[in-house]
């Protein structure tokens, strides 16, 4: 694999950069951090981290020089959104107030809909949809790093899911080249990092 810049979205207050950071590194690729228009043309694949709320990120992105630029850029490289980088891909989502995503992947983002205590917090295994995908290479029967109180609702795209309790959720989507987990591939181990491997190699 060629050694790439993998651009890792800053949103100032919100992401969760630093482990992120690390294990881009341990994939034997150069972390980005990404905070300006100018620092996006200096990387390839793209990194939206998660952790925050989908308003506020939302509000941060539309305030800021970044959001065209982000627009069009997943429009054109490899992206990965975790957590909440993958639920701001989708249409709209509710969580502290109501805010338009990017739009990505037709689908919103609600409080999740279990019995069980929230946030979901834990390892769990992904019911993936088909082995063959190369993002999931490499990855059989693992367990991944989840936590998180609010969930994507879509029909298409979906390429894993989950459950927690009785409640099952969408896991990953995969549209083209754009990709979005719900769990941290960043603290699930070696497994995670697979699973960035496999994301990188899709460039």
């Amino acid at each position: 694999m060629k050694r790439q810049n993998v651009g890792i979205l800053d949103y100032k207050t919100f992401g969760n950069i630093g482990s992120v950071f690390n294990a881009i590194a341990k994939t034997s690729n150069n972390p980005v951090i990404v905070s300006s228009k100018s620092d996006l043309s200096k990387v390839g694949p793209l990194i939206l981290p998660g952790v925050g709320s989908f308003s506020e990120v939302m509000n941060f992105l539309n305030q800021s020089d970044l959001y065209d630029a982000i627009e069009k850029k997943i429009s054109s490289v490899p992206v990965m959104g975790i957590c909440l980088g993958m639920q701001i891909l989708s249409s709209s989502g509710s969580e502290c107030g109501s805010a338009k995503g990017f739009g990505f992947f037709d689908g919103s983002v609600k409080k999740i809909s279990s019995p069980g205590v929230l946030p979901h917090v834990g390892y769990a295994k992904l019911n993936i949809t088909n082995q063959k995908l190369d993002i999931f290479k490499n990855i059989d029967n693992d367990s991944f790093y989840f936590m998180h109180s609010y969930e994507v609702l879509t029909k298409e795209n979906i390429i894993a899911t989950t459950e927690y309790l009785s409640h099952e959720f969408v896991s990953a989507v995969q549209k083209d080249n754009i990709v979005g987990v719900q769990f941290h591939p960043e603290r699930s181990g070696l497994s995670g990092i697979q699973i960035l491997k496999n994301f990188l190699n899709l460039s």
